[in-house]
């Protein structure tokens, strides 16, 4: 209470909060308590208070000094969805109507990289309804205390695609659902924004919510004005896509360039933020499956079309039918490509009897050109099956055949599909025009040197210029490169060429 706050705050309260979030930083619950020590603090300082166009120095400092521990949270302990959720919880406490703290909070949100903390701790947890439940709240925050430029900041920073990630994972959350849509109406109040609502699936996430929660007028309501708002942008989406696409090669391919040219001047790289270039563009190296549902661009069915979604809403109690004659089922993917396939296993349900596929026959190849390269038998007692493994090629499509159900039934039921292959990420196009480049270089280099070396004193000097290619390219590796497989692409390349 208000009682207290005067004499905590004269007897140095703040410092020692402080102290202990720094010297005891590697605990989660000494942070999260030192967070919520200083929110009671900054509300305490609010009881009574009217409200005020300039905070105080002391009052900035406390919510300042909360919002700082709050980062700590969001960044060091990702991996903590409790720590996420009660640091999103911390934050919603903190910001409330007074004009001081909402103007504060609105600064740290477009110049301290709070969104991007927040983002990235929501998205590592985001099958984790409380964590999302109360990120969502943060987001509602964030979009109360600006106009057009913070639904802008929100939605290309990266909130739009973590709101549809979400809803994915959590398709039965009722209470996702609902802030989801609201936020999702809120930041796609143009056509810019709605496409990029579109580039990351939304009409299918979308239908969807809709299917899940047909009974709440609210969502219902929500989500077709949402569904509406995407009619027709499916041509831009692929644009949007394609424009990203050649945006990324010209970044690539300008960093290639400032190697390039220090190399050849054997000069040190202080191009300002090139680092965290590198450092995005080998992002993930080091990460080889991961089963996000991304795989694939499409998924289509032999019937029943509406319901395909249920396939990969990633509720089991969910499932499609099929409608046809015998063995005339089946389910065919539109592979990203690049993707080979690490696992593909089908999820089933012994309670469907005569409903559960038994003979699934596997096709891999184009569309129109399918050749058998698996069948699979599941044993009426199985809950999966895996219907492929570690694909030595990839094959832009793959259809899942069901022949034959249990007790000769007809149709057939399929609780869910579920892919792993490589991670999306732009490390692979990184790594092959930079070994490509790294080679040619150093080839050229050695030729070089080999054409000028006449003589026992020349040929001890190409040591010297191998000895110092070496060490340049190491010097590089340990500033620039953050990964052991990012480091190991370029030792393999300066050894192929030197």
């Amino acid at each position: 209470t208000s009682l207290f706050y005067q004499p905590l705050v004269t007897a140095g309260v703040v410092d020692v909060v402080l102290q202990c979030s720094k010297l005891l930083g590697g605990q989660a619950n000494v942070q999260l308590l030192c967070a919520t020590v200083l929110c009671r603090l900054v509300q305490s300082s609010q009881s009574g208070r009217v409200k005020v166009q300039s905070p105080s120095p002391l009052h900035k400092e406390l919510f300042v000094s909360a919002m700082s521990i709050v980062r700590v949270l969001l960044t060091k302990f990702v991996e903590k969805a409790d720590a996420v959720e009660l640091a999103c919880g911390i934050v919603v406490d903190l910001v409330n109507e007074q004009h001081d703290i909402k103007s504060l909070f609105a600064e740290m949100v477009s110049e301290k990289g709070l969104l991007v903390d927040l983002t990235r701790a929501l998205e590592k947890n985001r099958s984790n309804t409380g964590a999302i439940q109360k990120g969502f709240a943060v987001f509602e925050k964030v979009l109360s205390v600006g106009a057009a430029e913070k639904r802008s900041t929100v939605a290309f920073g990266g909130g739009i695609a973590l709101v549809l990630s979400a809803m994915k994972a959590n398709p039965g959350e009722l209470t996702i659902a609902e802030m989801g849509c609201e936020l999702l109406l809120t930041m796609t109040p143009d056509q810019d924004a709605a496409i990029l609502v579109a580039a990351n699936a939304g009409k299918s996430i979308l239908t969807t919510a809709l299917d899940k929660h047909s009974s709440n007028a609210k969502i219902r309501e929500s989500c077709n004005d949402l569904v509406s708002r995407l009619r027709g942008l499916d041509e831009q989406a692929g644009l949007h896509e394609k424009v990203l696409r050649g945006v990324l090669a010209g970044t690539i391919q300008l960093c290639i360039a400032m190697i390039d040219e220090a190399r050849s001047t054997n000069t040190a790289l202080v191009v300002p933020r090139l680092h965290q270039l590198v450092k995005q563009l080998c992002k993930n190296s080091d990460l080889v499956v991961s089963s996000d549902g991304k795989c694939w661009d499409k998924l289509d069915v032999s019937s029943n079309s509406s319901r395909k979604n249920r396939l990969t809403d990633g509720d089991q109690r969910s499932y499609w039918e099929s409608s046809g004659s015998s063995g005339s089922h089946w389910i065919r993917l539109h592979m990203r490509k690049g993707v080979l396939v690490k696992k593909l296993t089908m999820h089933v349900n012994p309670t469907d009897s005569s409903y559960m596929p038994h003979r699934v026959i596997v096709q891999g190849g184009t569309l129109g050109n399918c050749v058998d390269i698996n069948e699979v038998m599941i044993p009426s007692s199985a809950k999966s099956a895996i219907l492929l493994e570690n694909a030595k090629k990839h094959y832009s499509v793959i259809v899942v055949r069901i022949k034959r159900c249990h007790q000769g039934g007809i149709d057939t039921r399929v609780r869910s599909l579920e892919c792993e292959g490589p991670v999306a990420t732009y490390w692979p196009l990184f790594r092959e025009i930079f070994t490509a480049h790294t080679l040619l270089y150093y080839r050229i280099q050695t030729k070089t040197w080999a054409a000028n070396s006449r003589g026992e004193i020349s040929a001890l000097n190409v040591f010297d210029k191998f000895s110092a290619a070496v060490q340049y390219e190491q010097t590089f590796a340990d500033h620039f490169l953050p990964s052991q497989e990012s480091r190991l692409v370029l030792g393999s390349a300066c050894r192929a060429a030197l």
